[in-house]
């Protein structure tokens, strides 16, 4: 097996701050519920971060059996959520009734705040929304 050669990439500390806030910010769907699951009057509880890691296994999969970019598929599967950080988790009663949080802006602001230029999150997120 060859060595890769490891290539020390210059970060300012802002950067890394950066990012660092970002990585809290998202581990908070590691406290946000699934809200649909409180209509199942079963045990079955999970996380919206659960959810995230199960629906990028469930993304790879399919995009092998389909040929498909699976690592497009796993980035996109890992991040569809993302803007539930800041704009709530809805069960789909809840979707009747109130206004759905424009997920895109709120990608577009976290990129924003945390200055994730060379980070393509919003580029991976916009197209996740496109309807195709």
């Amino acid at each position: 097996m060859k060595k890769k050669k490891i290539v020390k990439k210059d970060f300012s500390n802002k950067e890394i701050d950066n990012f660092v806030n970002f990585l809290w910010e998202t581990r908070i769907l590691k406290y946000m519920s699934r809200a649909g699951l409180h209509y199942l009057k079963g045990p079955a509880r999970e996380d919206a971060a659960e959810h995230s890691f199960y629906s990028a296994i469930i993304g790879w999969i399919l995009a092998q059996l389909e040929g498909a970019d699976e690592n497009k598929v796993i980035k996109m599967c890992l991040i569809h959520d993302l803007a539930d950080a800041r704009g709530g988790e809805r069960n789909l009663i809840n979707k009747f009734y109130s206004q759905l949080p424009d997920e895109p802006k709120i990608i577009q602001e976290i990129n924003k705040q945390h200055r994730l230029k060379d980070f393509p999150l919003r580029k991976l997120f916009e197209e996740f929304f496109k309807k195709i």
